[in-house]
């Protein structure tokens, strides 16, 4: 078995435990997520950018339409003369992220394991 039907193996009994992830903090254009992977595996912490974001909704959005839109990445205007912008763009990303991890046939993709790096961080006992 090669490392990437070994990741895709990982991958899938992922998919048995139950997946959480949440935006934990904002360190400008990067977002920390914190994720983890039923109660075997240490839960881990990593950061995504936006465009991070809109990469992997292009790729599971075609078979998982019901997931919520990405908010609008602001121009220089909105972001900083609109109040409130900045709390409901991050309010956007968080309920991107819970419905992501909510639906067990969209945490079985891949690219949402690559997103959330589980891939290659699950015990071979799961």
């Amino acid at each position: 078995m090669d490392d990437q039907e070994e990741d895709q193996e990982e991958s899938t009994r992922a998919c048995k435990e139950a997946v959480k992830a949440r935006i934990v903090g904002r360190s400008g254009c990067f977002y920390d997520i914190h994720v983890a992977v039923g109660h075997a595996t240490p839960a881990w912490t990593l950061i995504r950018r936006y465009r991070d974001f809109k990469t992997l909704d292009a790729l599971v959005r075609v078979t998982h339409s019901d997931l919520p839109r990405l908010p609008q990445r602001s121009i220089f205007f909105r972001r900083h003369f609109k109040p409130g912008f900045t709390h409901r763009f991050e309010e956007g990303l968080t309920a991107y992220v819970e419905a992501l991890v909510s639906n067990p046939s969209t945490v079985a993709e891949p690219a949402v394991h690559h997103f959330l790096g589980v891939v290659g961080r699950i015990d071979n006992d799961l």
